[in-house]
């Protein structure tokens, strides 16, 4: 039985987890407020990354990571104690493999043969390299109390005897084995698992007692008649608890996708998450909103919502909010203490009241704490020419905070698109500065990466608020690569492309997040897991053995 299984885990991991002060990564931008903090970063500072930081070692997998890595410390896990770095592919295969060795996986698995995507999505290619399916692409998420990763497959092809399925899995962290698995489906009657992908990165609740998926579209503008889908999966049946749709009635659309982004999930349990291109009406359908739902038994419901008062220009150009996953701030002083910063393909910022999302106000956005519209050298995804330049610039993944000890501060990532090349549509990173509740006006810095590019969802390595690191995935061609900036200055601290004979990162798929965790840096490329760190390790890591 499910609960048998999992309370035997549960006894192994009391006994074999010892507390040795490492940092777990279980969950997307590492925590439910999707703030991207690793705070408990002691080896990696902005001086050795600077100097002696450098591709240590690459681990070949079956397909394209999508999803970002996970890490679990101190695992009892082939027949020993180790570090562990989960990984799954769009192959629909997931790997346990050694966090500080190139050449020890525990156990990898197959969870079916994946959707292909010809002919389901126009992105059958990363950077003009083919993937084999369109499996796994959400993050999964770990309870280590369980000993469970859950996660969401695609398989079937549309042939007689292998029908498109999404299907929830509860695996046992330590051999792969199934626990659990349910095939998806909402009970909606125009449940499509063709068209459906679960794409934004699942969440767990703070009881441990669901797990939240997020669906929406392929991906594709040809399809435009998904639903957006919340639904909860009880971490000790693995079953349906209940599931909330973003429109009402057919092809109504609302994906949520974010970039791949996580559900964000405040300390009562509720859920805040973005909805792609669909109607609004504030009652059956919430599309290019940010939309607040409850958790319960059973249930889960609308609790308050807000959409921006050009919702109807968003929807009809595709300048859907979903390509942005908010941002839980922590709580602030001033008239709003609960806070949440959106964002969107057209790189307007909302900052929202939780307490009081502010709902739809069609004369303009002043029903929220604070709104800053697009920068006048950013072009919000609408192609423009600025000077001798025809290009844009689009806005995806998700925000990031952090605190220096003096300052609080909200990062955002731009992709940029033009041509000629020109830093008139600018791949780049916006820093703002937060105080009492309200972010400055204009960026306090702004980090250029040239153009013609694409930029995944950073994330933040400090020892509390000390040695600040943010890091970064710039792909797109030769462009590729790993970047580590100052957080109070943008200044670059690391390049990959700088010795790009010995940390040549290779080709990475959209949206990759890269995974900090003691002193190692984990980014998920074509066919393979690459990992950085001090370059003095090199070599250093204990004897490398087989495990069947």
């Amino acid at each position: 039985m499910y609960r048998s299984t999992l309370l035997g885990a549960v006894c192994i991991l009391i006994i074999t987890l010892p507390s040795l002060g490492q940092v777990s990564v279980v969950t997307y931008h590492n925590d439910n407020s999707r703030t991207g903090q690793n705070l408990a970063e002691v080896t990696l500072t902005p001086s050795n990354v600077t100097t002696g930081f450098g591709k240590l070692f690459t681990i070949p997998v079956d397909d394209w990571i999508v999803a970002q890595p996970l890490y679990v410390p101190n695992l009892n896990i082939g027949g020993g104690t180790h570090n562990v770095i989960f990984v799954a592919t769009l192959n629909n295969t997931v790997y346990a493999i050694d966090a500080d060795t190139p050449t020890t996986t525990y156990w990898s698995q197959n969870y079916g043969a994946p959707t292909s995507f010809a002919g389901l999505c126009q992105d059958s290619k990363y950077q003009n390299a083919p993937h084999g399916g369109a499996g796994i692409v959400s993050t999964p998420v770990i309870d280590a109390t369980l000993g469970s990763i859950f996660f969401v497959t695609k398989t079937g092809n549309g042939s007689t005897g292998s029908p498109y399925a999404l299907t929830f899995y509860a695996v046992n962290i330590s051999t792969g084995a199934t626990v659990a698995s349910t095939t998806v489906n909402p009970g909606a009657f125009d449940w499509n698992p063709y068209l459906q992908m679960s794409r934004p990165a699942l969440a767990e609740d703070p009881t441990g007692s669901y797990i939240y998926v997020g669906l929406g579209a392929t991906g594709c503008q040809d399809f435009e008649y998904e639903h957006g889908y919340v639904m909860a999966y009880s971490t000790t049946t693995g079953t349906l608890a209940a599931s909330f749709a973003t429109t009402a009635g057919a092809n109504n659309n609302g994906g949520i996708w974010q970039g791949g982004a996580g559900l964000a999930l405040d300390s009562a349990g509720d859920i805040y998450f973005e909805t792609a291109d669909a109607n609004s009406n504030g009652k059956t359908a919430y599309g290019d909103s940010i939309v607040k739902i409850n958790t319960g038994a059973n249930n889960l419901t609308i609790l308050d919502y807000f959409t921006p008062y050009n919702q109807a220009t968003l929807h009809k150009n595709d300048l859907d909010l979903a390509s942005v996953g908010p941002l839980i701030l922590p709580q602030q002083q001033g008239p709003y203490p609960d806070l949440l910063v959106g964002s969107g393909k057209t790189e307007e910022i909302y900052v929202v009241d939780r307490d009081k999302m502010g709902k739809y106000r069609a004369s303009g956005n002043t029903n929220i704490p604070q709104y800053l519209p697009t920068l006048p050298n950013l072009t919000g995804c609408s192609v423009k020419v600025i000077g001798s330049s025809t290009g844009a610039t689009c806005r995806n993944g998700a925000p990031v905070y952090f605190n220096n000890g003096t300052n609080s501060f909200v990062y955002l990532i731009d992709d940029g698109q033009s041509s000629p090349a020109s830093l008139s549509f600018p791949c780049d990173v916006l820093q703002y500065t937060l105080t009492n509740g309200s972010l400055s006006t204009t960026p306090t810095a702004q980090g250029f990466f040239g153009t013609n590019c694409l930029m995944g969802s950073p994330s933040i390595s400090a020892n509390g608020s000390t040695n600040g690191i943010l890091w970064f995935v710039q792909s797109k061609g030769t462009a590729t690569a790993l970047h580590a900036v100052d957080p109070t200055t943008l200044a670059q601290l690391y390049n990959s492309n700088v010795n790009v004979s010995r940390d040549s990162l290779g080709l990475t798929a959209r949206f990759v997040t890269p995974t900090i965790a003691n002193g190692k840096v984990y980014v998920g490329g074509k066919g393979d897991l690459v990992v950085y760190g001090l370059l003095s390790l090199k070599g250093a890591s204990r004897p490398v053995r087989s495990v069947k």
